[in-house]
C-alpha cells in the first residue's frame, strides 16, 4: 500500500494523504522504518514496476466463492 499510494500522489506525505495513512499504519503494525523508506524509494525509482489491482475468483471446499482482492506488479 505504501509503495502504490507513493506512485500515485508523490513521495512527500506531508503532501499525500494516503501516503500518510499507509505509513501510520505500517508503523501500527511494528514496519521497520527501513522497509517503509524502501517502498517509498522503489516507488519513486525510474525502473519501478506498475502495480496493479488483481481480482482472483475461485472455488473452494464445499462449494464456497472465495475472492481474493491483491496488487502485484506480476498478474500471471
Amino acid at each position: 500500500a505504501i509503495q502504490v499510494a507513493a506512485k500515485e500522489g508523490g513521495t512527500d506525505p506531508d503532501m499525500n494523504p494516503k501516503l500518510r495513512s499507509a505509513i501510520a499504519t505500517a508503523k501500527a503494525n511494528n514496519m521497520p522504518k527501513d522497509n517503509i523508506d524502501a517502498a517509498i524509494k522503489r516507488a519513486s525509482g525510474k525502473d519501478s514496476a506498475d502495480i496493479k489491482n488483481i481480482h482472483y475468483e475461485g472455488k473452494a471446499a464445499h462449494g464456497a466463492l472465495v475472492i481474493v482482492e491483491c496488487m502485484s506488479d506480476n498478474p500471471t
